[in-house]
């Protein structure tokens, strides 16, 4: 009655399972690696910005800005000067970004400490101030530790990398536990 069924290959189902698993691995990596640099050429433009500003080379940073007419070198100086409301910049940290229709909101934290909140266009690259505060999360509202865990970038990516690599160090010890087992 069973002759007709094919015998099971334990070799070729192990294949499969790490098949299947390396595949749900690689699609969880890919949505990560897409989420965290989704909005890097604003970043970038972001970053050339403060560093230029950090090198004290107003001129370029206001080139880099991109103004409209209205918004003078003087009205510059008076926000990003090293008198201005901004102060002096001696080191930036980009904490996170979130693309909003035509361009990307951009945290930055500003000496260690003050935080502004930055808009890039997405079409030519210019910079303001942004005209939308970036949305206050259920996470951080729920659970603020989660949260600032997750808004941190250096963190978050220690945390991600950590827990990727543990699922897959679990996965292929449950594999070899389970291989030495049907030898």
């Amino acid at each position: 009655m069973f002759e007709y069924i094919p015998a099971i290959d334990p070799r070729a189902q192990r294949r499969k399972r790490l098949l299947i698993v390396g595949s749900i691995f690689a699609v969880i990596c890919a949505a990560y690696l897409y989420y965290e640099f989704k909005n890097y050429p604003e970043e970038r433009q972001l970053r050339r910005f403060f560093e230029a500003l950090q090198q004290q080379d107003y001129q370029r940073a206001y080139q880099i800005w991109q103004p409209s007419d209205s918004y003078t070198f003087k009205n510059f100086l008076e926000d990003w000067g090293p008198d201005g409301y901004q102060g002096s910049v001696q080191e930036f940290q980009i904490a996170d970004s979130q693309a909003e229709g035509s361009g990307v909101n951009i945290t930055a934290i500003i000496n260690g400490k003050q935080q502004a909140v930055l808009w890039v266009e997405k079409r030519d690259k210019s910079l303001s101030f942004s005209p939308i505060e970036p949305p206050v999360s259920v996470l951080s509202r729920f659970f603020p530790s989660l949260a600032n865990l997750w808004k941190n970038r250096n963190r978050r990516r220690t945390v991600v990398s950590l827990t990727l690599t543990l699922l897959l160090a679990g996965y292929l010890f449950y594999e070899f536990r389970r291989s030495a087992g049907e030898s």
